[in-house]
Order: C-alpha cells, then sequence, then structure tokens
C-alpha cells in the first residue's frame, strides 16, 4: 500500500469509530462525556506512528498560524520535561514479540503519567472546544467514555493512556470503564459500552506498513514507534527522511517475526 492509501483507511477508521460514539451517546444519554469536556486531556499518554503522522499533517496544513505557533511553544516546553524525567534506554528495544512491544508502550505510558501536565494539544481557552487537534485526534482520545478496557487480557494490557483509578472495576463486563471520576457511579453503561481495543489491531497493521512504505521496506521486522502529542507539533512528519531516522535507532536488522520499539522524544 502507498502513503495515500494507508492514510485514506486509516481515516475510514476513524470515521468508523466516530460513527460508533455517536451512536452510544445518542443511546446513552447518560455518558458525561460533553464538549469542552477535557479532565481526560490534563495528562500525557502515548501515541503511535500513524496518529502522529496524521495529526502532524493536520496541524501544518491546517491549523490557524497562531494557534500553531503558541502550541508548539507548550508541545516544545513539555518535550524537554519528558526528555529530562524519563530513561528512555529500557524504552528502545530490538528483538521483541509483538507482546513485548506493546508492554513497552505499557512502561513508556506510566512513566509519562507520573509527569503531572496537561496534553500540548488542549487549550481550555479556545472557544470552539478546547482541543485544537480534535479532527485529527488519535485512537485513544475517540474511546475515552465509549468504552470497556478488558485488561489483563485486552491487546494493549494495561496501557490505558487515560485510565483512572477513581473509575472501579466492574465485575459484571470484567473491565474498567475508560473514562474519568465522572464515570464512578456509572457502573450500569459498562456492558452497553464497546471494547477499549476496538479496531485498534487494524490501527496497527496500517501503523507498520506506513514505516515500511516511508522507509523503502529496508527494515525486515516490525518497527512500533511511539511517541507523545508533542512530536506532531515540532516537526513535520512529511517532510522526515524516515529510513534515516530509524537507521540512527535501531543498531541492526533482524529477523521478520520480530520487533524493534523506538521511542521518539
Amino acid at each position: 500500500m502507498d502513503t495515500a492509501s494507508i492514510i485514506d483507511r486509516y481515516a475510514n477508521i476513524l470515521e468508523t469509530l466516530n460513527a460508533k460514539t455517536a451512536k452510544l451517546q445518542s443511546q446513552l444519554p447518560d455518558i458525561p462525556c460533553k464538549n469542552r469536556c477535557f479532565t481526560c486531556c490534563e495528562q500525557l499518554f502515548p501515541i503511535t506512528f500513524l496518529e502522529a503522522f496524521y495529526i502532524s499533517r493536520w496541524i501544518h496544513t491546517g491549523m490557524d498560524a497562531d494557534e500553531k505557533a503558541e502550541r508548539t511553544q507548550y508541545a516544545q516546553v513539555i518535550n524537554e520535561k519528558i526528555a529530562s524525567a524519563l530513561p528512555f534506554d529500557y524504552l528502545n528495544q530490538h528483538r521483541l514479540s509483538e507482546k513485548e512491544a506493546l508492554n513497552i508502550h505499557a512502561l513508556f505510558n506510566k512513566g509519562l503519567h507520573m509527569i503531572q501536565t496537561a496534553c500540548p494539544a488542549l487549550n481550555t481557552k479556545r472557544a470552539k472546544g478546547s482541543c485544537t487537534v480534535y479532527e485529527s485526534r488519535p485512537h485513544e482520545c475517540r474511546v475515552q467514555g465509549f468504552s470497556v478496557n478488558f485488561f489483563p487480557e485486552s491487546l494493549l494490557l494495561e496501557t490505558s493512556g487515560m485510565q483512572s483509578t477513581e473509575v472501579p472495576y466492574n465485575k459484571e463486563v470484567g473491565g474498567q470503564i475508560a473514562g474519568c471520576f465522572r464515570f464512578e457511579n456509572l457502573q450500569h453503561l459498562a456492558p452497553k459500552l464497546m471494547d477499549y481495543n476496538y479496531l485498534y489491531p487494524e490501527k496497527l497493521e496500517l501503523d507498520c506498513a506506513l514505516i515500511a512504505e516511508l522507509t523503502q521496506n529496508y527494515f525486515p521486522q516490525k518497527i512500533m514507534y511511539y511517541t507523545t502529542m508533542c512530536m506532531p507539533f515540532l516537526k513535520n512528519f512529511e517532510d522526515e527522511d524516515w529510513t534515516m531516522f530509524f537507521k540512527k535507532r535501531i543498531p541492526e536488522l533482524t529477523e521478520k517475526n520480530t520487533c524493534s520499539v523506538v521511542v521518539d522524544v
């Protein structure tokens, strides 16, 4: 698949997610997630290569110049804080199974949660909505409040970037609603919500396909790239030489049935 086809398929996934959440919102009016609710946005979480690429394209082609400048400045401050706070040697690993690679996502997520700061895309003063990249926001942002994380059996294990300890484990469904404290007394909604990983495996396939396409299939192994919402503001993903980028971070070529994880901050 070429880049355009991959992006089109990802856009279709996002449209399907939007339709699913809109249907749930209409069927379950008790869901408290409304416009300008940004509790879940007041923390950092990992995003993948495809998500970062898609958001970066939107920022660098569709965002108001003044908004972009302000958010980019804020993203730089946050990124420096992340880089100084987390030891990244243990996050960048190679010759991993896919499950081990997803566990790196969990480790990265836990580290980000220790840095108490809001997502760089959040602007609480914005009149038309607090998220400045709402149209291109990642999978995790779209399923918050509309899904149940069936950890530890879920694909992402304990990697929910915006999971709240204030939301109780629901024994009836065997998981936890992915949402904020507002769901504490709304456990009756859990059986009617979607799986937190809805369409995530399909997105992961497109992630790997996009990296392979942009590196001209140079690497035989799968590459899983994780970053934060800072990076789409800090560089234009369409202008990057991704073959050179990954060559600098992956010490050697490995077998086709292994994964390399690269964390970019």
